[in-house]
């Protein structure tokens, strides 16, 4: 039988409690959507995941930023979210968005709010 996961994707935030599973990265996101083992009951997604070593390298130091930069060789939120409506891979209710960037959240949520529903979801 599967196990049952709550999905929460952020590079740096932590969840709100206890019974979310962590993942840092939007890949990781997308394998245990997949995973064959597990059901994703819920999913609360974050848009920007960092960017990789090389990208991370390149850039000046963070000093006072808040956010984390993103970079074309790592996924974003909204590239797992379009992942999410070409594969049909959905958790089994609505995911949130929690995202501090105004137009990945927007972009993001319009996605979800046209493609996901109860319907989406197949065990």
């Amino acid at each position: 039988m599967p196990r049952e996961v709550k999905l929460f994707l952020d590079d740096v935030r932590d969840p709100p409690d206890a019974t979310w599973t962590v993942v840092r990265a939007a890949e990781a996101a997308r394998d245990l959507l997949t995973d064959p083992d597990v059901v994703v009951t819920a999913a609360s997604l974050d848009h920007d995941l960092g960017e990789c070593d090389d990208c991370a390298r390149s850039l000046p130091p963070r000093g006072y930023r808040l956010v984390t930069d993103t970079c074309r060789h790592k996924m974003t939120g909204y590239d797992l979210v379009k992942w999410m409506v070409e594969h049909g891979a959905w958790p089994r209710t609505k995911p949130t968005v929690h995202s501090a960037n105004p137009v990945g959240r927007a972009n993001m949520a319009a996605l979800i709010d046209r493609y996901f529903t109860e319907e989406a979801y197949v065990e």
